[in-house]
């Protein structure tokens, strides 16, 4: 008799597959079409996708999505584009100088500035559904979506790494409620050090205490290895 797979899945989500790739692989693998996952991640970006196999636990996905989601994010100041990714056209330029305001200390007090409860605009280039329409969908054509801003709340950030090649790169740890964009952080983080910026590489570690260290990757996805992997609330 085949066994029927149903549970949570702790699953590694690669650069370049979209969040909805691993979804189509799961159903083709468990044979079960009601498959959900607690958060995209952009396809630029890489880590943990918690995902809810079968009716009974899409239903709860809810419970994942409201938890603390870590980060961590690796950020270029002196460039902006135009989807505040890599994955977007240079729409601005301004090569920062090697001055005593760049400092770490400088940047670590600017990223101490953000934490706690603040207000957040999505990005133009972002999923959010506007009247039945993708924000992006608005932004490819030319047009601005009418986005409203809504409470996130950054629990910590923290400086991991600054250092300087052809421009300055920043990589810092953050814990952060559901319904923030990173993307969007990290240009709010720019505008306060004085430049333009954008988000380069992006991990997600966990989703409350559930880590990417121990999730599966999707290659390694075969029936055999998902049913022990699974697990209920």
């Amino acid at each position: 008799m085949t066994q029927v797979l149903k549970g949570f899945l702790k699953v590694y989500k690669p650069v370049e597959w979209t969040s909805f790739d691993v979804v189509k692989k799961l159903r083709v693998l468990t044979k079960v079409k009601k498959i959900g996952h607690a958060g995209t991640l952009d396809p630029f970006a890489e880590g943990l996708l918690i995902c809810a196999i079968g009716k009974q636990f899409t239903r709860q996905i809810q419970t994942f999505q409201d938890l603390p989601k870590t980060y961590t994010v690796s950020m270029v100041l002196g460039l902006g584009t135009n989807t505040l990714d890599p994955d977007g056209q240079i729409v601005q330029w301004s090569l920062p100088d090697r001055q005593p305001d760049l400092s770490s200390d400088c940047i670590k007090q600017v990223l101490q500035s953000f934490i706690g409860e603040q207000s957040q605009t999505p990005p133009q280039f972002s999923a959010k559904k506007i009247n039945g329409k993708r924000a992006y969908d608005y932004a490819r054509n030319g047009e601005t979506a009418p986005l409203e801003a809504h409470t996130i709340t950054i629990h910590s950030i923290d400086l991991l790494d600054y250092s300087w090649f052809d421009l300055p790169k920043i990589q810092f740890r953050v814990v952060c409620s559901k319904g923030t964009y990173i993307r969007q952080l990290v240009v709010d983080i720019s505008e306060k050090l004085g430049y333009p910026g954008c988000t380069a590489h992006l991990i997600r570690d966990a989703i409350g205490d559930h880590h990417v260290n121990d999730a599966l990757h999707p290659n390694d996805c075969h029936c055999s290895v998902i049913a022990p992997n699974l697990f209920r609330l």
